[in-house]
């Protein structure tokens, strides 16, 4: 891959990505991110944008077509950025 393609394909990386973040801010400021109950600490649901009912489980990967498709991406779907920015939250509540 030459040059110009690779600084192509950064670019695209660096706007999906961005495009996730914001929408996983949408979904910590929402409230559709929360601690699993009955589990470790490590474990949170955080319910779907886009799929009325649909909860998705985010451990240290999660469980959307998102994170299992798009390696390029290194399964940081929206999902997973949610959790990364509640659990942030939640640490500095607690310190």
């Amino acid at each position: 891959m030459d040059m110009a393609n690779t600084n192509i394909t950064q670019v695209w990386r660096i706007e999906a990505l961005y495009a996730r973040l914001e929408r996983a801010r949408e979904l910590v400021a929402s409230g559709k991110v929360y601690q699993s109950p009955n589990s470790d600490s490590d474990r949170y649901l955080v319910e779907s944008q886009t799929h009325k009912g649909a909860v998705y489980t985010v451990t240290d990967v999660c469980t959307c077509n998102d994170a299992s498709i798009r390696h390029e991406l290194t399964g940081l779907c929206k999902h997973m950025l949610a959790r990364i920015i509640y659990g942030n939250q939640e640490h500095e509540e607690m310190s």
